[in-house]
């Protein structure tokens, strides 16, 4: 029997991730956290911890609220990690005052605050997920190109 894939395994529903050094963001993410019936939110200090906790097997946060800077050289990795339809966790990132913004189109970004991070999680607690992206094309379809493809090829 195959072992079951690590990225398939549900997140733990009410836990989240809080990767931030501001300590004005860590008392508001704690904040928030609360306010959205959550458990403890587990603080990690550095993206590479960050990613740690998103890929492993057991107890994952359903829910990663992010200040960019803290990610460090492991931001790439969390914005392909948050654009995954298939992963099971949220991404909510919090604009930074002193910083330019960093790219996050089509990512929930909010400002530091308690109000607009609870709304946050909650939006992602209801639904945040995108499903995978789907073709109206049969297995036929695919199976006949690909086919054709294979047939071209070795001539």
């Amino acid at each position: 029997m195959p072992h079951p894939s690590v990225l398939r395994q549900p997140a733990v529903p009410f836990r989240t991730l809080v990767l931030a050094d501001d300590p004005a963001i860590l008392t508001a993410a704690r904040m928030a956290s609360n306010a959205a019936g959550d458990m403890a939110p587990l603080f990690v200090a550095s993206g590479r911890e960050a990613l740690r906790q998103l890929f492993r097997a057991d107890d994952r946060p359903a829910r990663l609220i992010c200040q960019p800077s803290t990610a460090g050289e492991s931001w790439p990795a969390l914005m392909a990690t948050a654009r995954d339809p298939f992963a099971p966790t949220g991404l909510v990132l919090v604009r930074e005052q002193q910083r330019p913004p960093a790219e996050t189109a089509g990512l929930v970004s909010v400002p530091p605050e308690v109000k607009a991070l609870t709304r946050a999680l909650r939006t992602l607690s209801a639904g945040r997920r995108r499903s995978p992206p789907t073709t109206r094309t049969s297995w036929r379809s695919d199976w006949r190109a690909a086919r054709s493809r294979y047939a071209t090829s070795r001539c």
